[in-house]
């Protein structure tokens, strides 16, 4: 083996058999796994770099095979400078390819389940790959350098030959079961040209799946509710993918440096999100009313973020954003750009701009230097991962809200995100960005819990409403109000920045008459359970009540005492510096129940469970004889 200066090496082979490449420079150094290889059966010589082959010789004589092999011999270019250094020399029968890192984790969220690809042919594509790797602890094994066009647009041919490629290293080097996802980095082509379909797809939509067709596929990985995170077993043979390219390698490095910046950065609940609900043509109603039903949800509001809606689809049809400014996420429909200055005011943390625009799709761009389009414009404004659509995209295919900011509030992977949203994959959107990046939604706020009946009934995973840390107030929807005249209880916990709630928290009673909240009456301390007993003294029943606290602070308009009998309260009257109401009663003919009733100032009233019943003794006297021995 000789090497140049330049990277040049050659290997060669007894007589006149010699396999020539080139080590591509970048800087700082990275290391390669380069083979070569001998097949005497055949008559065949190969070269392979970190598990690619890169060259062939036939006409090697089948005498080599029983030749010994002198190992460590590299002789170097006289006018080469410095020293060579090699990590390890290993003699198999077979293509070893780089060392297999074995994952972690079964999750995306491990670097040895990701296939980073990266063009040979563009020596900043390697630059590029040698940084992403150090950043994100690729594994040498999962950096895939491929001889591709430095065209961002491909035919269907050489997108073929760019699947088969993948899968072929996938196959040789062991990787098939443990990558989830493949990265295409820049200067890797974006786009398959379909002149037949006259549209362009995108090649990090397509690789979602193996297959070297362009059909729409279902997604088993999609879930609105119950989420389950991707992993090798509930994949189905579904990928995750993502592309990171842009008009130079300084911007390429900066949309993994703003991912990265969230490896420590929490979002807060200044950070906003900015939803357009409103679609651009009306068979979209179903998909804009999923929208807003979400944005009313609990799983919104544990997000912990403001939403700025741009108007309301029934009652605002027209409405737009200008500009948007304090944004961590965009999520909405718009033109295949956006508004003059929309991304110029003061600008949020910029995690993900997500456009879904459906009919009369632009492809776009990201290698120019003058963007136009919403997905490379929102990238130029500082955005850390963008997502877009180069085709007319089906309306089934059209990405959920709800899982995927839901997915990020768990802590997975914004790939993992964008993968469990997709109900079906293949349909022309595709994420840029780095797909390792991670986000700290806000965990500070307040968890409100009701309406219930007692405090017993608080489930505490189960909050009627998450709240921002700066909310003062609270409206509630009428199906979370009590009934008009009654009343229920809530409890409100204060949540800290790890996500702990507050053990106990005093409950607030409150009610409502008509469409005005009002304070109710108190919860009696006792009698609070059915058969309370009633005592009898001189001929007469005594039924008590005992109060929280001194009734003098409490909202009471009048405590009754009535009978299951009749319709007709006793109103008692009552010391309200104590806690105790009593009411004598004379004893009634028949069995009958007694139950007390507090009302409050506003009409609101709070019943206690049914006493013992009870009755006069219509029995005779008999004097007792005294019995003789």
């Amino acid at each position: 083996m000789e090497l140049a200066p330049s990277g040049q090496f050659t290997c060669q082979v007894h007589g006149n058999i010699a396999l020539s490449n080139t080590l591509s420079p970048a800087s700082p150094e990275p290391w390669d796994c380069v083979e070569f290889g001998i097949d005497a059966a055949a008559g065949t010589a190969t070269l392979w770099i970190n598990g690619v082959q890169v060259g062939e010789s036939l006409g090697v004589s089948a005498a080599l095979g029983i030749q010994q092999v002198e190992l460590g011999v590299v002789r170097k270019d006289q006018d080469a400078v410095g020293e060579i250094h090699f990590d390890e020399w290993v003699i198999g029968d077979g293509p070893l390819g780089p060392v297999i890192v074995i994952p972690e984790t079964k999750y995306a969220d491990d670097p040895a389940r990701w296939l980073v690809v990266y063009n040979i042919a563009e020596s900043e594509s390697r630059t590029w790959a040698e940084a992403y790797r150090k950043a994100r602890f690729i594994p040498h094994a999962n950096l895939l350098g491929l001889n591709l066009p430095i065209t961002e647009t491909i035919g269907l041919d050489a997108y073929v030959d760019l699947l088969n490629q993948i899968e072929n290293y996938l196959d040789l080097n062991g990787l098939r079961s443990q990558v989830l996802g493949i990265l295409l980095g820049y200067r890797v082509p974006g786009y398959v040209n379909h002149p037949s379909l006259g549209e362009l797809h995108p090649v990090g939509s397509l690789l979602h799946t193996a297959s070297d067709d362009l059909a729409l596929t279902l997604n088993p990985a999609a879930a609105s509710e119950n989420l389950e995170r991707p992993s090798p077993d509930k994949l189905g043979g579904i990928r995750l993918t993502a592309r990171l390219d842009a008009p130079n390698l300084t911007e390429a490095f900066a949309l993994c440096e703003r991912a990265q910046r969230f490896d420590t950065q929490s979002l807060t609940a200044a950070d906003q999100l900015w939803i357009d609900p409103i679609p651009s043509t009306p068979l979209l109603e179903t998909v804009s009313a999923q929208l807003m039903d979400w944005t009313r949800s609990l799983g919104f509001q544990r997000l912990r973020t403001h939403a700025q809606l741009s108007g309301d689809p029934i009652t605002e049809p027209d409405a737009d954003f200008a500009s948007i400014q304090d944004d961590a996420f965009y999520w909405g429909w718009g033109s295949s750009a956006p508004p003059s200055d929309y991304f110029q005011s003061h600008a949020g943390p910029r995690v993900a701009c997500v456009q879904l625009r459906q009919p009369d799709v632009e492809a776009t761009t990201l290698r120019s230097a003058n963007p136009t389009h919403w997905i490379d414009q929102a990238l130029a404004a500082g955005y850390a991962a963008a997502v877009a659509s180069s085709q007319n995209t089906s309306i089934s295919a059209l990405p959920y809200a709800g899982p995927f900011f839901e997915a990020l509030r768990r802590g997975w992977t914004l790939a993992e995100a964008w993968l469990v949203s997709q109900p079906f994959v293949r349909g022309g959107m595709y994420l840029v960005g780095d797909p390792l990046l991670t986000v700290r939604t806000p965990r500070q706020g307040w968890d409100v819990f009701g309406p219930l009946g007692q405090s017993e009934d608080l489930a505490p995973d189960t909050p009627l409403a998450a709240l921002p840390s700066d909310t003062t107030t609270l409206k509630l929807d009428t199906d979370q109000t009590p009934a008009e005249q009654e009343a229920a209880i809530y409890m409100i916990r204060r949540v800290d920045e790890q996500g702990r709630s507050e053990a106990s928290v005093l409950p607030v009673a409150t009610g409502r008459t008509s469409t005005d909240a009002v304070s109710p009456p108190p919860t009696p301390t006792w009698p609070d359970h059915d058969y309370w007993a009633m005592t009898i003294h001189d001929e007469q029943a005594i039924a008590q009540l005992w109060l929280p606290q001194r009734s003098i602070t409490l909202p009471i308009d009048r405590i009754e005492l009535f009978d299951d009998q009749s319709s007709n309260p006793i109103e008692v009257e009552f010391d309200r510096h104590t806690i105790h109401v009593q009411a004598a009663l004379a004893l009634p003919p028949n069995l009958t129940r007694y139950r007390w009733r507090i009302t409050s100032p506003g009409g609101l009233t709070r019943q206690t469970p049914w006493s013992m019943p009870i009755r006069q003794n219509t029995t005779t006297s008999v004097p007792l004889t005294p019995l003789e021995s």
